[in-house]
């Protein structure tokens, strides 16, 4: 009878725990959203007071140039529309799309042509880094 041999596996290699990212947890103030995804980056190294303002400028930006569509005014239909739009820095916008729906093609559209490609918006500030910026704004069309 021959003993028995145990087998031991080799020892792991020994992994570093993992950093939490804290900004990526901190809950989102303005209505126009900002993340570090979002701007590429630039919400890692950008302070998040100067994304935040710069954010609300845009959503005032788009909302004034909204215009609520005499088919749908007359028609008493109201809803909020979520865009998401790419911009280079020097507020040239380079695409735009629907996030979600108000549940009416008029007032879908409406809402894009707010961010259409080609118009402008304010530069970003000289502290984000980017040239290409993300944000996702919702727009509302209130027969108030």
């Amino acid at each position: 009878m021959q003993p028995k041999t145990e087998r031991k596996d080799p020892p792991k290699p020994h992994k570093p725990p993992l950093k939490k990212n804290v900004a990526s947890s901190a809950p989102r103030q303005q209505q126009a959203a900002s993340s570090r995804e979002n701007t590429g980056g630039a919400a890692a190294s950008a302070d998040p007071n100067v994304i935040n303002r710069y954010a609300a400028q845009l959503a005032a930006a788009l909302r004034s140039r909204l215009r609520y569509p005499d088919a749908a005014r007359s028609q008493e239909i109201s809803g909020v529309a979520t865009i998401h739009f790419m911009m280079q820095r020097s507020g040239r916008i380079i695409s735009a799309s629907l996030v979600r729906s108000t549940g009416n093609n008029i007032l879908d559209q409406a809402a894009l042509a707010t961010a259409a490609p080609g118009t402008a918006l304010p530069p970003a500030p000289d502290s984000l880094p980017k040239q290409q910026l993300t944000f996702t704004v919702p727009l509302r069309f209130s027969l108030r």
